[in-house]
């Protein structure tokens, strides 16, 4: 076999594999499968309709180059047509799209640098307190709790990740974690192969987050970082709101049942944490890295 039909082969399993994983019902474990199409092509081509070249990038190292690629920039309003042509008419996307992440030249430059101050170590340092109050909150809940088993995901990862952005964003506690649950179910918008059904459920959980939060930022007191987010204006505001939970609240959540499972998987591992507190933000940007 030539390299060129080797690699026409790798990458038709690659694609095969990337099928897979995108289908509407999820599958029970997939990160057998993130492991072996990583390793086959972390630059795999996809075609898109509107979109004349695409890649799906599956290593850390390659998705933090391309990240530094000048040429490397958000969707145009063109691409965004072709891709998602209701985009507007869904209150998320719509206000997401328009949000800083998806500026570009001078417009993101100047948002960047004024938002940039409250996610600087220091900054971020003190607020290490309040996460540390919210993961005890939550932790006490689970030991108190009558159940013989809970969900963990359920009563510690979307509470721990909404009460932590509500808690930025000065929103009560019970509000916080209904937008989390919402935010949730909201961010399957960008799934290209859902079905009707779920598309539905999307759309609805969208529009009630928008509305919630318009409501938060019309009745709320000034708040320095959205205003460094979206300046003035208060549909930005809004939008900058929308871009913090929907972009912020899957990552944390999503890490406390990836960690958790890392642990449970490899048990030596989750006992050198137990018996050396001191190496747990090692452990977590070790799982972060993880495919």
């Amino acid at each position: 076999m030539t390299v060129l039909e080797t690699t026409r082969s790798t990458d038709a399993e690659a694609l095969r594999i990337f099928l897979k994983l995108i289908r509407p019902r999820p599958l029970a474990d997939p990160y057998p499968l993130y492991a072996r199409l990583r390793d086959l092509a972390p630059f795999l081509p996809i075609r898109f309709p509107g979109v004349p070249h695409g890649y799906l990038v599956s290593t850390f190292a390659s998705c933090s180059r391309l990240l530094r690629e000048p040429a490397f920039g958000p969707p145009t309003r063109e691409h965004l047509d072709a891709l998602k042509p209701d985009w507007r008419e869904n209150s998320f996307t719509n206000c997401l799209y328009r949000s800083m992440v998806f500026r570009t030249g001078k417009s993101h430059r100047e948002r960047r640098q004024v938002a940039s101050r409250h996610f600087a170590p220091r900054h971020i340092g003190s607020y290490r307190t309040e996460l540390e109050r919210i993961a005890d909150l939550l932790i006490d809940r689970l030991a108190l709790a009558s159940e013989t088993t809970v969900d963990l995901v359920e009563n510690l990862a979307i509470p721990f990740a909404a009460l932590s952005l509500g808690r930025l964003l000065d929103i009560d506690d019970d509000e916080a974690i209904r937008l989390g649950r919402l935010a949730r179910q909201a961010g399957g918008v960008f799934e290209q192969f859902a079905t009707a059904r779920q598309h539905e459920t999307i759309a609805a959980a969208g529009d009630e987050l928008v509305a919630r939060l318009t409501a938060i930022v019309r009745g709320a007191r000034e708040n320095d970082l959205l205003a460094s987010l979206a300046g003035a204006d208060q549909q930005e505001m809004v939008g900058a709101a929308v871009l913090l939970f929907g972009a912020g609240f899957d990552s944390p959540a999503s890490m406390v049942g990836l960690g958790t499972k890392l642990l449970l998987d490899h048990r030596d591992q989750a006992r050198l944490v137990r018996e050396n507190p001191d190496i747990a933000a090692r452990a977590v940007a070790e799982s972060a890295n993880r495919p």
